[in-house]
């Protein structure tokens, strides 16, 4: 899907409008996106953030009321306790393992807070620093806060030592990140650190304590949310105001280079960025970005760098890819995303996943004729279409034997878009079009022809246009003649 172009003008690849399709993690395949189905859970706050934990398999699900649920796919989600800060913004989580334990630490803009696998209940202490971001650094924790330009080391090989003494290398460290500017997101990078500042500038900071070096690699990020950000491999892709970016390694200044990556649906994405969120799918090759929290979510295929679009019925607050599932938080119900759901039920609504595709715009100085048209799809059911060209509209019914389709048009216009919609389940193959173009010669007596594969029979393009489904059997012509008659 290509928003940024003229669809007069874009690629023959690209589309106008792709909505609620995705391409399959196997290969080039464009097909249905997955399904919400029925609520697996209802909680009694709305969702706010779901964090997946690979190592465990399990989940932290945090809600708007502050409160935080463990949970494993088809179990009972277990209360563990309550945030010591806001849910203006999605929490963010460290695993440690040292040799006491395996602890997760939990940052929410309040006091660190830290989980036990084998306790039942998060554990905070007033020892312990504001912050938002929280991440493991060479056995070490590393944490900062909003609107601070100050990232803290914890002590080597304890989480909990936030106590400072120069004399003790060992003990923990704090850094002044470049200019006077708070911190508006921090993400590690290889051995480095990226820290985006809330003037815009971007610095990489090297080494460890207390062998730092700072350099400024960056700036005009446009940088909004910490919720907003991750890696594409040596890259961090982040959800600026003026879309999606990614600060990828370079020759040029500071060894490090801003690109717009989302440029194809910038223009849109960037037209509501009030509540953005990132969430990184690697057995799809999807980059989840919704602008907003609203109930559009944007999926580029990394792998294609492709996008296309997901409307849903309700707002998506949270997607979380697991190692055999994809939670999706949607108010107060979670639901498992999934291609063996064929509809979205939130609410106590069912909604079928509508989808459409608009191509590029095909224009031509003269007349053009829609001849023939062969349409084909693969679906594991019967179903129905409706396909359009310009303001002509019919539907085409396929069975599950017979999925490809041969259409003889009359259509007349130099201006031509192709539309397919349905709500049934669906891969999407083709639809080729066969457009014959309409023109006159006039020769050196006076006389016309229509000669090199044309006709000299002339058809008003303003004459209602006829459609038939199936194959054209009707008289041919001689060479210039109208296939119509």
């Amino acid at each position: 899907m290509n928003v940024a172009k003229d669809p007069l003008t874009m690629d023959t690849k690209s589309a106008q409008v792709i909505e609620n399709m995705e391409f399959n993690a196997e290969g080039e395949k464009l097909q249905t996106r997955r399904g919400l189905g029925r609520p697996i859970y209802t909680f009694t706050a709305d969702i706010c953030y779901i964090w997946y934990d690979y190592e465990l398999n399990s989940y932290l699900i945090f809600l708007k009321d502050k409160g935080v649920y463990t949970y494993e796919y088809g179990k009972t989600p277990v209360f563990i306790g309550k945030l010591t800060g806001s849910i203006e913004t999605h929490p963010q989580i460290a695993r440690y393992t040292n040799a006491n334990g395996t602890y997760l630490l939990i940052a929410s803009n309040g006091t660190l807070q830290s989980y036990e696998y084998s306790g039942s209940t998060m554990n905070t202490s007033d020892k312990y620093p504001v912050c938002d971001t929280v991440m493991e650094r060479s056995s070490r924790i590393l944490v900062s806060s909003t609107g601070n330009n100050n990232i803290k080391y914890s002590g080597i090989g304890d989480p909990f030592n936030w106590t400072e003494n120069s004399n003790d290398p060992s003990a923990m460290k704090d850094l002044d990140v470049g200019d006077v500017s708070g911190i508006g997101g921090v993400y590690p990078l290889a051995g480095e650190i990226i820290v985006f500042k809330k003037n815009g500038n971007i610095y990489r900071v090297a080494n460890e304590p207390e062998d730092w070096n700072i350099t400024l690699v960056g700036k005009d990020s446009d940088f909004i949310s910490r919720a907003a950000m991750t890696n594409l491999g040596e890259d961090v892709v982040y959800f600026s105001r003026q879309g999606l970016r990614s600060l990828y390694t370079s020759e040029a200044y500071g060894n490090f280079r801003n690109e717009e990556i989302g440029e194809a649906m910038n223009p849109e994405m960037k037209k509501d960025t009030s509540d953005p969120w990132i969430a990184k799918c690697p057995r799809m090759h999807e980059l989840l970005i919704n602008p907003n929290s609203g109930n559009i979510v944007y999926a580029y295929n990394y792998q294609l760098r492709a996008f296309t679009k997901w409307i849903f019925p309700g707002r998506i607050e949270s997607i979380a890819e697991g190692m055999t599932n994809t939670l999706v938080g949607c108010g107060k119900e979670l639901f498992n995303l999934s291609s063996a759901n064929h509809t979205d039920v939130v609410s106590g609504v069912e909604s079928r996943i509508h989808q459409r595709i608009v191509a590029k715009r095909i224009v031509d100085y003269s007349t053009m004729t829609l001849y023939r048209s062969h349409l084909m799809v693969e679906s594991g059911e019967a179903g129905t279409a409706k396909l359009s060209v310009n303001d002509v509209t019919w539907d085409w019914n396929w069975t599950k034997d017979k999925q490809k389709e041969e259409f003889k048009t009359q259509i007349r216009s130099d201006d031509m878009t192709f539309t397919f919609e349905t709500d049934n389940i669906i891969t999407w193959k083709f639809w080729v079009a066969i457009l014959v173009q309409q023109y006159v010669t006039m020769t050196s007596d006076g006389t016309s022809s229509g000669r090199s594969g044309s006709w000299s029979k002339s058809g008003s393009s303003k004459k209602k246009s006829s459609w038939g489904q199936g194959t054209f059997s009707g008289a041919t012509s001689e060479v210039g003649g109208s296939p119509y008659g």
